[in-house]
Order: C-alpha cells, then structure tokens, then sequence
C-alpha cells in the first residue's frame, strides 16, 4: 500500500544527505567509466538560484515505489506532500523508478514526482541487461537542496535473478 514506508534513523539520515547533497560546480557523471550517460539524469526544480536555509532536522524518507504510474503516482505525489508522518520530507530515497518503461506509460517517473514535490532529482538505472530498448528501472533521490556531481554507481553484487543494481 502507499503508506508502507521507512523512515531512516538520524545517523543515517545524515550520512545520506553528506553524501548526496555536495558542492556545486560539476555535471553528473557514471562512476563506472560507463559511456551511458542516458542511464544518470540530474534535474527538477530550478526555480532559484538561493539555496534553502539549512532546517534545524533534517526529514528523509525511503519508499520503494514499486514503478507506480498514472493515478497511483498522484496519490504517491499528495502522501510524500500532505501525510502529517512523511509528507515534507527533505530528500526522498526511491527505488524501482521507472524511465522510458512501457507499464508505466513512457513516462519520466523521477521527473513527475519532483515537479510534483517542487524538488529537484538524480535518477540512475544499471545497464540494459534484457535488450528491450527500455530504459531499465531505477533508483532516484529527491531533494528540496540542490544535488550537484551526482554519480551513479553501478555495484558489485548481483541483485535478483542477476540482475544489476545501482546506487546514486
């Protein structure tokens, strides 16, 4: 259901956002040596120029969202706003985003939840392992702070039926 979430512990949240929100200055870039850069895409709200004053905490939250798309979106979309537990977060962790992938509409899934929040986004995928043409499913983070030299990082380990994982 769309309320079953994780809120990460302090430390955690910490360290992510050391992690994710770093200086500006550089373009995104694969941090495999790969040459897909169609596979890491950095974007969202660029409004202004200011940078939010820092909050005194810091809310992040983690939601698998299971490549929702159409309705299920904008109900996702009006939880991670609105609900009085997670709505208002500051960096959203999200995994199994869809980009370019047929059952949820060719859409820009990473892209359609921070125009949604008003936030920005870095969204990665490992390579095309299956050899559809489809962008393959993802990991994003999404932030009220900027995110510069965002890098995607294809891991070691196999998930899933061999599948490979990445992480931003």
């Amino acid at each position: 259901s769309l309320t079953d979430y994780c809120l990460l512990p302090t430390a955690i949240c910490l360290l992510i956002s050391a992690l994710c929100l770093v200086p500006p200055g550089r373009r995104a870039r694969a941090h495999d040596g790969a040459k897909e850069p169609a596979l890491l895409e950095v974007g969202g709200d660029a409004k202004t120029d200011k940078e939010p004053a820092a909050p005194s905490e810091l809310k992040v939250v983690s939601y698998n969202i299971r490549y929702r798309a159409g309705d299920d979106l904008k109900q996702l979309i009006k939880l991670l706003k609105e609900d009085p537990e997670i709505g208002g977060a500051h960096v959203i962790g999200l995994q199994e985003v869809d980009r370019n992938k047929r059952r949820t509409g060719n859409v820009n899934t990473a892209r359609q939840l921070a125009d949604g929040l008003g936030m920005r986004y870095a969204w990665a995928a490992p390579p095309d392992t299956d050899g559809d043409g489809e962008e393959e499913t993802g990991c994003a983070l999404l932030s009220v702070f900027p995110l510069t030299d965002a890098v995607r990082i294809l891991l070691t380990h196999e998930g899933p039926d061999g599948r490979r994982r990445v992480a931003v």
